[in-house]
């Protein structure tokens, strides 16, 4: 229940109390006490309290890059009995019936392994979760009559949870928690292949570059216009020169500028790339459960196949925003 407070909301756990036919209102302590209560009465299975939080904390506030493995290797990975001696091996066969929660600070732990059913077949989820500490301002004042400027962080622990997924056609994501004050991901990259070095081997899997995607959403953004919205986008051509073009606010689109959408289409070329896209999916129905269920930010920028999902996302929303970068790289 600690992990879910931090890492979910309380309508999500009180749609899982609401399935149960209990009671669903109220603040996260009564939540707390009734759901505590409900598990120890076998009113509630811990098994959906468990499922909540792999998808509440697996997805959202990431750095995602994409890759692709051979299918005959994707099979032999996503298998049961090749998991099950794997985890043998290691003595850790209790992660075949429950995750390590891992709730204390310490190094990074595996604290997930898994094959999940997805809406193509089966994959093979890893995880990890480790503490970081980070420093966040809380005010800035001055003192001796402006002679000092004195700024004052309060510490924060984070559960930073990295996760690595292979699906059986291939297509594999390996997930990593953002960092405040990191851009480039390329030693979190690396270590997280180490981490998981002892299921799978980072030299069978080719980066998927999702260039395509990028250029193919702008170049498609009249079709696209009900489901997508650019606030900025950065390009730089093959000598070097920067084109940058951003909304008056946030809320604003690119699509509706004409003079800024005809500026990016004369610079965008076969050699041009794109430094970084800040994309908004929308919302598009105020039906109960759409998808994605609220606007969805994303960035492209950094490595070829890498994409950043800056903030909070549901499992549903992710897939749905993946599912649209597959459907565009294709």
């Amino acid at each position: 229940m600690n992990l879910l407070e931090d890492t979910s909301s309380l309508p999500e756990v009180s749609l899982i109390l609401k399935a149960n036919d209990l009671p669903t209102s109220g603040t996260w302590q009564q939540v707390r006490e009734r759901v505590v209560k409900a598990v120890k009465d076998k009113k509630l299975a811990a098994s959906a309290l468990i499922g909540l939080l792999r998808d509440s904390e697996e997805y959202g506030n990431q750095h995602v890059f994409l890759y692709d493995t051979k299918q005959n290797n994707a099979a032999a990975l996503v298998n049961d009995n090749t998991l099950t001696a794997k985890l043998t091996s290691l003595g850790r066969t209790d992660l075949l019936t429950e995750p390590d929660f891992l709730s204390v600070a310490g190094a990074r732990g595996l604290a997930d392994v898994r094959i999940e059913k997805t809406s193509a077949g089966r994959a093979l989820v890893l995880k990890a979760v480790e503490a970081r500490v980070m420093y966040k301002l809380e005010d800035e004042h001055e003192e001796n009559g402006g002679r000092y400027r004195v700024k004052r962080y309060r510490r924060v622990e984070v559960r930073a949870v990295d996760v690595l997924r292979v699906h059986n056609d291939g297509l594999t994501e390996l997930r990593i928690h953002a960092h405040d004050s990191s851009t480039d991901y390329s030693a979190q990259v690396t270590n997280a292949w180490n981490f998981f070095g002892h299921f799978v081997s980072r030299f069978q899997f080719n980066d998927v570059s999702i260039t395509t995607a990028q250029q193919k959403l702008w170049k498609n953004r009249a079709a696209l216009k009900n489901i997508l919205r650019y606030s900025d986008s950065r390009l730089r051509d093959s000598q070097g020169a920067v084109l940058t073009a951003a909304t008056g606010a946030q809320q604003d689109s690119l699509f509706d500028n004409e003079r800024a959408a005809n500026s990016i289409d004369a610079f965008w070329d076969d050699e041009t790339v794109c430094d970084k896209s800040n994309m908004w999916w929308l919302k598009t129905s105020d039906e109960p459960f759409s998808i994605p269920s609220r606007p969805i930010h994303m960035v492209i920028q950094g490595a070829v196949n890498e994409f950043v999902i800056p903030g909070a996302c549901n499992k549903k929303d992710y897939e749905y925003v993946l599912a649209q970068i597959k459907k565009a790289n294709g």
